[in-house]
């Protein structure tokens, strides 16, 4: 679990949730980075954070990455809140996340 951290100006991701990778992230600052501020290829829990302020998207999944994204703040991003491939589209859960 990672909690009330401030991860910032990374050369490329804020967070990167490697295959098969999970945990916990809540209520933590992930802004500034060159790409995402969170990038899934696993299946983590994000409840809480401030996603904002990075080059490409709030949160970007691939390869059939997964989890949950509830009550986070994704505005103000690059490319918007979410880049998603086909695979992972339905296998992450969206619920109340502020996007505009």
């Amino acid at each position: 679990m990672l909690r009330r951290n401030v991860i910032r100006d990374g050369q490329k991701y804020g967070v990167y949730v490697h295959e098969d990778g999970r945990g916990t992230f809540e209520e933590n600052q992930i802004t500034g980075n060159k790409q995402s501020g969170v990038a899934i290829a696993g299946s983590p829990t994000l409840r809480g954070n401030r996603i904002t302020g990075n080059g490409w998207a709030g949160i970007q999944a691939w390869g059939g990455g997964g989890g949950l994204a509830e009550d986070n703040d994704l505005t103000g991003n690059g490319l918007g809140a979410w880049e998603l491939d086909w695979k992972t589209k339905h296998r992450i859960t969206r619920a109340r996340n502020k996007e505009k």
